[in-house]
């Protein structure tokens, strides 16, 4: 397994296009989290990204590059916030290039307000 940090820089507008076609690639055939669905599962569960990060460990500053897209998230580190977020009830979905959240019962702790 070969771990991949991408910084691209903040005014990165995607006019890149060979960049923008590898990471759509890459992205669709990556069975991790896509930047979309950990937005999603947060917005699910209606956490900010300083709940995740407290949650799972992973700086809130990791949290915002991956949604923003500027970089590509370590294996531990996609990891950490995959199974905070599937201990919350949010299950991933990966079809191909087709991804997508669901959600079984939501917990009690996920839904606690004041952590």
């Amino acid at each position: 397994m070969v771990n991949l940090v991408l910084m691209l820089p903040q005014n990165f507008n995607g006019c890149h296009k060979e960049l923008d076609l590898w990471l759509t690639a890459f992205m669709a055939n990556n069975p991790d989290i896509a930047p979309p669905q950990l937005r999603a599962a947060r917005a699910w569960l209606g956490w900010s990204q300083n709940k995740l990060a407290l949650r799972s460990g992973v700086s809130k500053q990791s949290i915002a590059r991956y949604e923003q897209g500027r970089s590509i998230a370590y294996d531990g580190t996609l990891a950490k916030l995959k199974g905070t977020l599937e201990a919350a009830g949010i299950r991933f979905h990966f079809d191909g290039a087709t991804k997508g959240i669901s959600a079984n019962t939501i917990t009690d702790a996920a839904l606690d307000l004041d952590n």
